[in-house]
């Protein structure tokens, strides 16, 4: 997405990733959930865990679809609009964890990554 705003910027277009959360909409419904009819032995427990846990998640949403759409056409009005709008307490808590998660790789490796800078200095013979 950061691509496409590069793209299109030049002509006033904006644009804004949204990384929407859990929200109570059809999504995670059995009319809308299509499961494979193909099967494979070695995750056939697995498979059954994750539909189990989806047929679970129905209704159960923490995210309003209509509060959703109220602050879309908020930010749609921002000038200039954000980059990324992280839509949802639950997916602000996973966004957050992620970046602990970049921050503490970073760190861990931090002087031999910044180590790894050409110096022609470094080149034999040349």
């Amino acid at each position: 997405m950061g691509a496409l705003d590069q793209e299109v910027s030049p002509f006033g277009i904006r644009t804004t990733i949204v990384n929407p959360g859990w929200f109570r909409t059809g999504l995670a419904s059995p009319e809308s959930l299509i499961w494979p009819a193909l099967t494979i032995d070695d995750y056939t427990e697995r498979s059954a865990a994750q539909r189990d846990w989806w047929q679970a998640q129905d209704g159960q949403q923490a995210g309003d679809p209509e509060k959703l759409a109220h602050a879309l056409l908020t930010i749609v009005d921002d000038d200039p609009p954000p980059r990324r709008f992280i839509a949802g307490a639950d997916v602000m808590a996973l966004a957050q964890r992620k970046i602990d998660e970049l921050h503490e790789q970073i760190e861990s490796h931090r002087e031999l990554s910044t180590s790894l800078t050409f110096d022609p200095q470094d080149q034999v013979g040349g």
